[in-house]
Protein backbone atom coordinates (compact mmCIF):
# COMPACT_ATOMS: atom_id res chain seq x y z
CA UNK A 1 0.00 0.00 0.00
CA UNK A 2 2.95 2.34 0.36
CA UNK A 3 2.92 2.43 -3.43
CA UNK A 4 -0.72 1.69 -3.89
CA UNK A 5 -1.28 -0.84 -6.67
CA UNK A 6 -5.07 -0.46 -6.56
CA UNK A 7 -5.29 -4.23 -6.94
CA UNK A 8 -7.70 -4.83 -4.08
CA UNK A 9 -11.35 -5.85 -4.49
CA UNK A 10 -14.14 -3.44 -5.33
CA UNK A 11 -15.57 -2.44 -1.99
CA UNK A 12 -19.10 -1.38 -1.14
CA UNK A 13 -19.58 0.61 2.06
CA UNK A 14 -22.78 0.96 4.08
CA UNK A 15 -22.93 3.97 6.41
CA UNK A 16 -25.58 5.87 8.32
CA UNK A 17 -27.68 8.14 6.11
CA UNK A 18 -26.00 11.52 5.72
CA UNK A 19 -22.42 10.25 5.87
CA UNK A 20 -22.20 9.07 2.26
CA UNK A 21 -20.11 12.02 1.07
CA UNK A 22 -17.62 12.58 3.88
CA UNK A 23 -17.64 9.25 5.76
CA UNK A 24 -18.20 11.07 9.07
CA UNK A 25 -15.49 13.62 8.20
CA UNK A 26 -13.04 11.29 6.46
CA UNK A 27 -9.54 11.24 7.89
CA UNK A 28 -6.51 11.65 5.66
CA UNK A 29 -7.93 14.54 3.63
CA UNK A 30 -10.15 12.27 1.55
CA UNK A 31 -7.36 9.77 0.84
CA UNK A 32 -9.79 7.02 1.84
CA UNK A 33 -11.30 7.27 -1.66
CA UNK A 34 -8.19 5.50 -2.98
CA UNK A 35 -9.80 2.39 -1.54
CA UNK A 36 -13.49 2.99 -2.24
CA UNK A 37 -15.10 5.11 -4.92
CA UNK A 38 -17.56 7.76 -3.72
CA UNK A 39 -20.35 6.13 -5.74
CA UNK A 40 -19.84 2.81 -3.92
CA UNK A 41 -21.01 4.24 -0.60
CA UNK A 42 -24.66 3.85 0.39
CA UNK A 43 -26.51 5.30 3.37
CA UNK A 44 -29.25 3.63 5.40
CA UNK A 45 -31.64 5.09 7.96
CA UNK A 46 -30.76 3.94 11.48
CA UNK A 47 -29.75 5.52 14.78
CA UNK A 48 -27.89 4.66 17.95
CA UNK A 49 -28.02 7.23 20.76
CA UNK A 50 -25.00 8.61 22.65
CA UNK A 51 -25.56 6.15 25.50
CA UNK A 52 -25.74 3.21 23.10
CA UNK A 53 -29.53 3.02 22.98
CA UNK A 54 -31.01 1.86 19.66
CA UNK A 55 -33.39 4.58 18.53
CA UNK A 56 -34.02 3.27 15.02
CA UNK A 57 -33.31 -0.23 13.70
CA UNK A 58 -32.21 -0.78 10.07
CA UNK A 59 -35.07 -1.49 7.66
CA UNK A 60 -34.73 -4.82 5.85
CA UNK A 61 -36.07 -3.52 2.54
CA UNK A 62 -33.84 -0.44 2.56
CA UNK A 63 -30.76 -2.50 3.37
CA UNK A 64 -31.64 -4.89 0.55
CA UNK A 65 -31.97 -2.06 -1.98
CA UNK A 66 -28.68 -0.52 -0.87
CA UNK A 67 -26.83 -3.82 -1.16
CA UNK A 68 -28.28 -4.55 -4.61
CA UNK A 69 -27.17 -1.12 -5.77
CA UNK A 70 -23.62 -1.71 -4.53
CA UNK A 71 -23.48 -5.13 -6.20
CA UNK A 72 -24.61 -3.62 -9.50
CA UNK A 73 -21.62 -1.26 -9.22
CA UNK A 74 -19.34 -4.27 -8.92
CA UNK A 75 -18.82 -4.49 -5.15
CA UNK A 76 -17.43 -7.87 -4.07
CA UNK A 77 -16.94 -7.18 -0.37
CA UNK A 78 -19.08 -5.02 1.91
CA UNK A 79 -17.93 -2.89 4.84
CA UNK A 80 -20.59 -1.78 7.32
CA UNK A 81 -19.73 1.24 9.48
CA UNK A 82 -22.61 2.94 11.25
CA UNK A 83 -22.60 6.07 13.39
CA UNK A 84 -22.21 5.32 17.11
CA UNK A 85 -21.66 1.60 16.54
CA UNK A 86 -18.76 1.52 19.01
CA UNK A 87 -21.23 2.36 21.80
CA UNK A 88 -23.58 -0.41 20.63
CA UNK A 89 -22.91 -2.58 17.55
CA UNK A 90 -26.48 -3.95 17.47
CA UNK A 91 -27.45 -2.14 14.25
CA UNK A 92 -24.26 -3.17 12.45
CA UNK A 93 -24.94 -6.78 13.42
CA UNK A 94 -28.54 -6.46 12.27
CA UNK A 95 -27.37 -5.26 8.84
CA UNK A 96 -25.01 -8.23 8.57
CA UNK A 97 -27.82 -10.65 9.47
CA UNK A 98 -30.01 -9.18 6.75
CA UNK A 99 -27.23 -9.53 4.16
CA UNK A 100 -26.31 -13.06 5.25
CA UNK A 101 -29.95 -14.16 5.02
CA UNK A 102 -30.28 -12.66 1.53
CA UNK A 103 -26.93 -14.03 0.25
CA UNK A 104 -26.25 -17.24 2.22
CA UNK A 105 -22.91 -19.04 2.06
CA UNK A 106 -24.19 -21.82 -0.23
CA UNK A 107 -24.99 -19.26 -2.95
CA UNK A 108 -22.35 -18.37 -5.52
CA UNK A 109 -23.21 -14.78 -4.72
CA UNK A 110 -22.40 -15.10 -1.02
CA UNK A 111 -21.04 -11.78 0.20
CA UNK A 112 -18.15 -11.26 2.61
CA UNK A 113 -19.24 -8.62 5.12
CA UNK A 114 -16.90 -6.82 7.54
CA UNK A 115 -18.21 -4.73 10.42
CA UNK A 116 -16.29 -1.67 11.58
CA UNK A 117 -16.65 -2.76 15.21
CA UNK A 118 -14.81 -5.98 14.38
CA UNK A 119 -11.80 -3.92 13.32
CA UNK A 120 -11.63 -0.99 15.76
CA UNK A 121 -13.40 -0.08 19.01
CA UNK A 122 -12.91 3.69 18.90
CA UNK A 123 -15.87 6.04 19.34
CA UNK A 124 -14.43 8.15 16.50
CA UNK A 125 -16.67 7.14 13.60
CA UNK A 126 -14.33 8.53 10.93
CA UNK A 127 -11.23 6.70 12.16
CA UNK A 128 -13.15 3.48 12.75
CA UNK A 129 -14.58 3.67 9.22
CA UNK A 130 -11.15 4.32 7.68
CA UNK A 131 -9.66 1.36 9.54
CA UNK A 132 -12.47 -0.93 8.42
CA UNK A 133 -12.25 0.17 4.77
CA UNK A 134 -8.47 -0.33 4.57
CA UNK A 135 -8.80 -3.71 6.29
CA UNK A 136 -11.50 -4.72 3.81
CA UNK A 137 -9.34 -3.64 0.88
CA UNK A 138 -6.51 -5.95 1.97
CA UNK A 139 -8.61 -8.80 3.35
CA UNK A 140 -9.41 -11.12 0.46
CA UNK A 141 -6.06 -11.25 -1.31
CA UNK A 142 -4.20 -11.64 1.99
CA UNK A 143 -6.53 -14.41 3.16
CA UNK A 144 -6.10 -16.29 -0.12
CA UNK A 145 -2.30 -16.06 -0.09
CA UNK A 146 -1.88 -16.98 3.59
CA UNK A 147 -4.20 -19.98 3.44
CA UNK A 148 -2.42 -21.14 0.29
CA UNK A 149 0.94 -20.81 2.07
CA UNK A 150 -0.35 -22.81 5.03
CA UNK A 151 -1.69 -25.53 2.72
CA UNK A 152 1.65 -25.71 0.89
CA UNK A 153 3.48 -26.12 4.20
CA UNK A 154 1.18 -28.95 5.26
CA UNK A 155 1.66 -30.74 1.95
CA UNK A 156 5.41 -30.42 2.49
CA UNK A 157 5.12 -32.19 5.85
CA UNK A 158 5.28 -29.18 8.18
CA UNK A 159 3.23 -30.21 11.22
CA UNK A 160 3.05 -26.92 13.11
CA UNK A 161 0.63 -24.01 12.54
CA UNK A 162 1.77 -21.13 10.37
CA UNK A 163 2.16 -18.03 12.55
CA UNK A 164 1.83 -14.53 11.09
CA UNK A 165 3.82 -11.60 12.47
CA UNK A 166 1.63 -8.60 13.39
CA UNK A 167 2.55 -4.93 13.48
CA UNK A 168 2.33 -4.91 17.29
CA UNK A 169 5.17 -7.45 17.49
CA UNK A 170 2.95 -10.43 18.30
CA UNK A 171 2.04 -13.42 16.16
CA UNK A 172 -1.29 -15.06 15.30
CA UNK A 173 -2.48 -18.12 13.43
CA UNK A 174 -3.78 -17.49 9.92
CA UNK A 175 -7.44 -17.89 10.86
CA UNK A 176 -7.06 -15.38 13.72
CA UNK A 177 -5.18 -12.74 11.71
CA UNK A 178 -6.76 -9.41 10.76
CA UNK A 179 -5.48 -8.01 7.47
CA UNK A 180 -4.78 -4.61 9.02
CA UNK A 181 -2.57 -6.22 11.68
CA UNK A 182 -0.11 -7.36 8.98
CA UNK A 183 0.46 -3.95 7.38
CA UNK A 184 4.20 -3.13 7.68
CA UNK A 185 4.66 -6.24 9.82
CA UNK A 186 7.86 -7.15 7.96
CA UNK A 187 9.75 -4.00 9.00
CA UNK A 188 8.19 -4.35 12.47
CA UNK A 189 9.71 -7.82 12.86
CA UNK A 190 13.09 -6.39 11.86
CA UNK A 191 12.87 -3.71 14.54
CA UNK A 192 11.97 -6.22 17.26
CA UNK A 193 14.87 -8.41 16.13
CA UNK A 194 17.16 -5.36 16.29
CA UNK A 195 15.91 -4.64 19.81
CA UNK A 196 16.86 -8.16 20.86
CA UNK A 197 20.31 -7.70 19.34
CA UNK A 198 20.75 -4.34 21.12
CA UNK A 199 19.93 -5.91 24.46
CA UNK A 200 22.36 -8.75 23.81
CA UNK A 201 25.10 -6.23 22.97
CA UNK A 202 24.28 -3.95 25.87
CA UNK A 203 23.27 -1.06 23.59
CA UNK A 204 20.66 1.51 24.58
CA UNK A 205 19.37 3.90 21.95
CA UNK A 206 19.76 2.94 18.30
CA UNK A 207 18.52 3.63 14.78
CA UNK A 208 17.71 0.67 12.54
CA UNK A 209 17.67 0.52 8.75
CA UNK A 210 15.71 -2.18 6.93
CA UNK A 211 16.70 -1.94 3.26
CA UNK A 212 14.54 -3.72 0.73
CA UNK A 213 14.63 -3.71 -3.04
CA UNK A 214 12.64 -0.50 -3.56
CA UNK A 215 12.33 1.11 -0.13
CA UNK A 216 14.06 1.61 3.19
CA UNK A 217 12.40 1.64 6.62
CA UNK A 218 14.05 3.50 9.50
CA UNK A 219 13.20 2.48 13.08
CA UNK A 220 14.03 3.92 16.49
CA UNK A 221 15.01 2.06 19.66
CA UNK A 222 15.02 3.88 22.99
CA UNK A 223 16.54 2.05 25.91
CA UNK A 224 16.70 -1.04 23.71
CA UNK A 225 12.94 -0.96 23.11
CA UNK A 226 10.94 0.01 19.98
CA UNK A 227 8.97 3.25 20.02
CA UNK A 228 5.29 2.25 19.67
CA UNK A 229 2.37 4.26 18.29
CA UNK A 230 -1.37 3.52 18.22
CA UNK A 231 -1.91 4.05 14.51
CA UNK A 232 -0.23 3.44 11.18
CA UNK A 233 -0.31 5.38 7.90
CA UNK A 234 -1.74 3.37 5.00
CA UNK A 235 -1.21 5.33 1.77
CA UNK A 236 -2.04 8.60 3.53
CA UNK A 237 -4.89 7.22 5.63
CA UNK A 238 -4.21 7.00 9.39
CA UNK A 239 -5.74 3.74 10.60
CA UNK A 240 -6.04 2.37 14.11
CA UNK A 241 -3.46 -0.37 14.50
CA UNK A 242 -0.69 -0.55 17.13
CA UNK A 243 2.66 -0.37 15.37
CA UNK A 244 6.27 0.58 15.89
CA UNK A 245 7.45 4.02 14.78
CA UNK A 246 8.69 3.84 11.18
CA UNK A 247 9.99 6.33 8.65
CA UNK A 248 9.85 4.96 5.12
CA UNK A 249 11.29 6.37 1.91
CA UNK A 250 11.38 5.06 -1.63
CA UNK A 251 15.02 4.15 -2.14
CA UNK A 252 16.20 0.54 -1.83
CA UNK A 253 19.00 -1.72 -2.91
CA UNK A 254 17.53 -2.13 -6.38
CA UNK A 255 16.64 1.51 -7.06
CA UNK A 256 18.18 2.62 -10.37
CA UNK A 257 20.58 5.58 -10.33
CA UNK A 258 20.77 8.06 -13.20
CA UNK A 259 21.96 11.60 -13.95
CA UNK A 260 19.32 14.25 -14.48
CA UNK A 261 20.20 17.90 -15.22
CA UNK A 262 23.69 17.31 -13.91
CA UNK A 263 22.55 15.81 -10.60
CA UNK A 264 22.55 12.23 -9.35
CA UNK A 265 19.08 10.79 -8.92
CA UNK A 266 18.25 7.43 -7.31
CA UNK A 267 14.87 5.79 -7.95
CA UNK A 268 11.95 5.55 -8.12
CA UNK A 269 12.48 3.03 -10.96
CA UNK A 270 13.79 -0.31 -9.70
CA UNK A 271 15.86 -3.10 -11.23
CA UNK A 272 13.59 -5.60 -9.51
CA UNK A 273 14.62 -9.17 -8.79
CA UNK A 274 15.24 -9.90 -12.48
CA UNK A 275 17.56 -8.72 -13.86
CA UNK A 276 18.31 -6.99 -10.54
CA UNK A 277 21.46 -4.97 -9.82
CA UNK A 278 24.28 -5.25 -12.36
CA UNK A 279 26.47 -7.17 -9.91
CA UNK A 280 23.94 -10.03 -9.84
CA UNK A 281 25.14 -11.00 -13.32
CA UNK A 282 21.63 -11.57 -14.63
CA UNK A 283 21.78 -9.05 -17.45
CA UNK A 284 21.28 -5.79 -15.58
CA UNK A 285 23.49 -2.92 -16.72
CA UNK A 286 22.10 0.08 -14.83
CA UNK A 287 23.66 1.09 -11.49
CA UNK A 288 21.96 0.58 -8.13
CA UNK A 289 22.90 1.17 -4.47
CA UNK A 290 23.73 -2.55 -4.23
CA UNK A 291 26.40 -2.11 -6.90
CA UNK A 292 27.80 0.91 -5.02
CA UNK A 293 27.84 -0.97 -1.70
CA UNK A 294 29.76 -3.82 -3.32
CA UNK A 295 32.39 -1.48 -4.81
CA UNK A 296 32.69 0.38 -1.50
CA UNK A 297 33.28 -2.89 0.35
CA UNK A 298 30.06 -2.87 2.40
CA UNK A 299 29.17 -6.17 0.68
CA UNK A 300 31.56 -9.01 -0.14
CA UNK A 301 31.58 -10.82 -3.45
CA UNK A 302 31.80 -14.34 -2.05
CA UNK A 303 29.57 -14.26 1.02
CA UNK A 304 26.38 -12.63 -0.21
CA UNK A 305 23.36 -14.63 1.05
CA UNK A 306 25.72 -16.78 3.09
CA UNK A 307 27.81 -17.58 0.02
CA UNK A 308 24.88 -18.86 -2.03
CA UNK A 309 25.24 -16.03 -4.55
CA UNK A 310 28.40 -14.55 -6.03
CA UNK A 311 28.45 -10.82 -6.76
CA UNK A 312 30.48 -9.53 -9.71
CA UNK A 313 32.47 -6.41 -8.74
CA UNK A 314 33.58 -5.70 -12.32
CA UNK A 315 29.98 -5.58 -13.59
CA UNK A 316 29.14 -3.23 -10.72
CA UNK A 317 32.02 -0.90 -11.64
CA UNK A 318 30.94 -0.77 -15.29
CA UNK A 319 27.39 0.14 -14.27
CA UNK A 320 28.55 2.84 -11.85
CA UNK A 321 30.70 4.36 -14.59
CA UNK A 322 27.53 5.24 -16.52
CA UNK A 323 26.68 7.82 -13.84
CA UNK A 324 30.24 8.64 -12.75
CA UNK A 325 31.39 9.80 -16.18
CA UNK A 326 28.60 12.37 -16.79
CA UNK A 327 29.27 13.81 -13.33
Amino acid sequence: LRRLTRSGPRLGVLVSAGAEEDLYGAVGGGAIHQFVAPGAIAGIEEEVGPQGEVRLEPDREQVGRAVRGLLELGARLLVVSLRGAAANPANERAVKRIIDESYPRHYLGALPVLLSTQIAATLDDARRTASAVVNGYMHQRLATSLYRAEDDLRRSGFRHPLLIVNTDGGVTRVAKTRALATYQSGPTAGIYASALLCRELGLGDAITADVGGTSTDIGILVGGRPVVRDSVDAAGVPVLQPSVELLSFGIGGGSIAHVEDGHLQVGPESAGAAPGPACFGLGGTRPTPTDAWLVLGYLTSDYYLGGRKHLDSELARRALATVAEPL
